[in-house]
């Protein structure tokens, strides 16, 4: 990365986390270790990482090799058995009327991640091999980011549902439904029209509800009550209204207000920023305010459009030409006030959306902060009726009308937006709500946990949430604390650490994770032992008297290796490479009684040899 807002602190965060998410795959047990040693390394042609980062790396390097030998594995986690839908076109609804947004994946997926259930990814394409869909009792489906390639897909989904599988399909609403692929030729408007005749569901009529039943929000009313009903009702997810005061972006106050993002950007300590095609889209909510504007904190080649509707786009700002290249970046930076009254559509509803003006040199706007004026009372509408919830506009339902589904809410003109079927001894799940819906914004994220709830209980699985994830791939822990501390009872060696050093019950605090390698049975060594050591060790000798090896490792960063002594005390320590006396620096811990040693690293191997004397009182 040559961002220079970033520094080596950032990619350490993010290479551990990186590290975390493949380690849970278990089943995957080579890697790429590094893309670009190049400039990490001494020796190419960038200044090389720090060198206790470097130290880092090869110990994980030295992790990854030994993967293969870890055949014990060990969940600790949420509900298993629930599965995600995806396919290859995933990378293919990127062009077009409206580009797709990850959002749309990722609402289906950090909800539950976030509450320690390790949903797992799955192929659409490989769901006809024989046992592939097993493992699961529910499967979570939309159409909005991926379409599917052949119709057969809806046969095996079918034949899976009746033998015991809960299906849970969101969305439906997409431009992309309109492409000229085979369930337009077949007469369907949509390819979940197909999904649901496929399952026996005749379907009378469809639409797209676009327009709110009031002022800033769709209301579905409930059909049935049960938990589930019950629970979304007290959710409200209500859209948010707008407010006067300062946005930060990126911080919990934005997430209400902002609409969408698409393409490269993001937000960071405060800022949110766009490159080249990337971009961003706030909405303000503001029925029967008189007047509004926004001053925005904002530099960098930005352009920014206004729109009373999403379809009709007015340029209202733009930065001067001579801050098009990165070489003046931020130079620009201050206020900038949009007078948004004039554009404030019918339903009291205005969109700020943000571009790179210039999209060849990936200098977009960076925006720091949006302060929100309003004259006049934004007119809120009543309180939801007891048997209702609300979504916002901003989001296009999918309603069905049929007569042989269970419906658990629908509007005023009965079309059911979430209903049910029961099939053979599974189920159908319709939640005709985009699958982006469930990314922005926490009480959205617990509808989505709601209805996987209700579909395990459908499934005749028990829904668990927990607030971190562990594994245990033979000696190595992988842990990952979510919205709460988590501790590893034992011992163990913190890879993450640069000197390897001894850890007992180590604990995580939220956000924070861990590669450990166990090591609570090395006070029963009589011998000293190597517990681990930096990238790769050979022609290993361990006796009472002596501990020889030879690691090879990375030119001019520091190779690093821990043994346990025990009993024995070293006498002396010495290093060769090709014969020649190599220096090294060691350290003996008392109360762990290890050694730790540590010297230059050679790509030819240094051979290490160390003498023990015992020690007659413990140390």
């Amino acid at each position: 990365e040559d961002d220079p807002r970033y520094d080596w602190l950032d990619y350490e965060k993010w290479y551990e986390e990186t590290v975390l998410a493949m380690l849970f795959f278990p089943d995957v047990y080579r890697y790429e270790v590094v893309p670009w040693p190049d400039r990490i390394f001494p020796g190419g042609p960038f200044p090389p990482a720090p060198a206790d980062y470097r130290m880092q790396l090869l110990h994980n390097f030295a992790a990854f090799q030994d993967m293969h030998n870890q055949t014990e594995i060990k969940w600790d986690t949420g509900t298993r058995g629930i599965g995600i839908l995806v396919s290859d076109t995933l990378g293919w609804q990127q062009g077009g009327p409206a580009g797709s947004t990850m959002d749309s994946f990722h609402g289906l997926f950090l909800p539950l991640i976030k509450r320690g259930i390790p949903a797992e990814i799955v192929p659409i394409e490989r769901i006809g091999d024989a046992g592939y869909l097993d493992e699961f009792k529910v499967l979570l489906l939309s159409y909005d980011m991926w379409k599917p390639l052949y119709e057969v897909y809806h046969q095996y989904l079918r034949d899976w549902v009746k033998e015991g599988g809960v299906l849970l399909f969101f969305g439906g609403a997409d431009e992309y439904n309109k492409v000229q692929e085979w369930w337009r030729e077949s007469g369907y408007e949509r390819p979940q029209d197909h999904l649901l005749e496929t399952l026996g569901i005749k379907i009378e009529s469809a639409k797209e509800l676009t327009t709110p039943t009031v002022p800033g929000m769709h209301v579905l009313k409930a059909g049935i009550e049960n938990n589930l009903t019950r629970k979304l009702v007290k959710l409200g997810v209500a859209p948010k209204f707008a407010e006067e005061g300062l946005i930060i972006p990126g911080g919990e106050e934005e997430v209400p207000y902002l609409y969408e993002v698409g393409g490269s950007g993001g937000s960071w300590r405060g800022v949110r920023f766009a490159d080249k095609y990337g971009y961003f889209t706030y909405q303000f909510i503001l029925p029967g305010a008189r007047a509004a504007s926004v001053e925005l904190t904002i530099g960098n080649n930005y352009l920014v459009k206004i729109s009373g509707d999403m379809r009709t786009w007015t340029e209202v700002l733009r930065a001067e030409p001579e801050y098009a290249e990165g070489d003046v970046a931020l130079k620009n930076l201050g206020p900038r006030t949009i007078n948004l009254t004039p554009h404030i559509g019918k339903n009291g509803v205005v969109y700020l959306r943000f571009l790179d003006a210039s999209t060849h040199d990936g200098w977009g706007p960076y925006l720091a902060g949006v302060d929100l004026k309003i004259e006049g009372e934004v007119k809120k509408p009543e309180s939801l009726p007891g048997d209702s919830f609300g979504i916002s506009p901003r989001y296009t339902l999918m309603g069905y009308k049929t007569s042989d589904t269970v419906s658990l809410f629908s509007t005023q003109e009965g079309y059911k937006v979430i209903w049910e079927k029961e099939l053979g001894r599974g189920a159908f799940i319709y939640a005709g709500v985009p699958s982006k819906f469930f990314a922005h914004h926490r009480n959205n994220a617990q509808v989505l946990r709601e209805l996987v709830r209700y579909a395990c209980e459908k499934g005749g699985i028990l829904y668990e949430e927990q607030h971190y994830v562990k594994l245990r791939r033979g000696k190595y822990a992988i842990v990952r604390a979510l919205d709460g501390a988590v501790s590893v009872p034992g011992k163990y060696l913190n890879l993450f650490g640069y000197d390897l050093p001894v850890v007992i019950d180590p604990s995580f605090l939220p956000g924070q994770g861990g590669l450990l390698y166990d090591i609570s049975g090395y006070s029963d060594y009589d011998v000293p032992r190597i517990l681990f050591s930096s990238l790769r060790l050979v022609q290993k000798n361990e006796t009472r008297e002596t501990t020889s090896f030879t690691i090879h490792s990375a030119q001019g960063t520091t190779a690093v290796c821990r043994i346990y002594g025990g009993k024995h005390f070293p006498k002396s320590i010495k290093a060769y490479q090709q014969n020649q006396p190599w220096p090294v620096d060691s350290i003996w811990n008392s109360d762990t009684k290890t050694l730790l040693i540590k010297f230059d690293g050679h790509v030819g191997g240094i051979k290490v040899e160390i003498n023990w004397s015992e020690q007659k009182k413990g140390i």
